[in-house]
């Protein structure tokens, strides 16, 4: 996989992370790990979204347990299909469900079924969404970001810059949005996106 500016700049925000990526789509999860590889973090990968909720299960009992730094997740899993016992579980779904454990983890969608509302909920759960195909040093690039940010709230170290300074643990996912509003900007400077 080349390495681009976008890739450097990632290394150096997080020169090491743990990270959560799913996607039903194989070649999808394949190039993931391929980033993850690139940039020497690790992570671990699921092709559901039942598999995404017992990761986190599994690996963030609470913040003293070695947790994931962010989550990178499709939408849409289409091999689960509701059943008698409960409805199809979506990546909203799952999302919803981290949020009530891990209010401030970073997370990031990449999904090929976007619309207005879908990005509004997304919003709503102080998270941010690719639209597939994805450029992933990118979507990679703001992970990093993010998740430099997101260690700094936990670590409660230094002060947050004030670009991405929130008043709550609550509001952190936010600092997601602006940090792609950030990446878009420079892309349209560039005559990109």
């Amino acid at each position: 996989m080349p390495t681009t500016d976008l890739i450097e700049k990632a290394r150096k925000l997080a020169p090491k992370a743990y990270i959560l990526c799913a996607d039903d789509d194989k070649d999808t999860l394949g190039i993931m790990r391929q980033m993850v590889n690139t940039l020497g973090w690790t992570g671990d990968f699921t092709d559901t979204a039942q598999g995404i909720l017992d990761c986190i299960n599994e690996r963030c009992e609470d913040y003293t347990a070695r947790c994931f730094d962010a989550v990178i997740t499709d939408i849409n899993y289409f091999d689960q299909i509701g059943t008698a016992t409960g409805p199809r579980l979506t990546g909203i779904g799952v999302a919803r469900e981290i949020r009530k454990k891990l209010d401030s983890l970073p997370i990031v969608f990449a999904s090929a079924f976007v619309n207005s509302i879908i990005r509004e909920e997304v919003r709503r759960l102080g998270a941010d969404i690719f639209s597939k195909p994805v450029e992933y040093d990118e979507l990679f690039y703001v992970v990093a970001r993010a998740i430099a940010n997101y260690r700094e709230l936990r670590a409660g170290a230094g002060e947050i810059p004030e670009t991405y300074q929130v008043s709550s643990k609550l509001e952190a996912p936010k600092m997601i949005t602006k940090i792609m509003d950030e990446v878009r900007a420079a892309n349209m400077s560039k005559g990109g996106i």
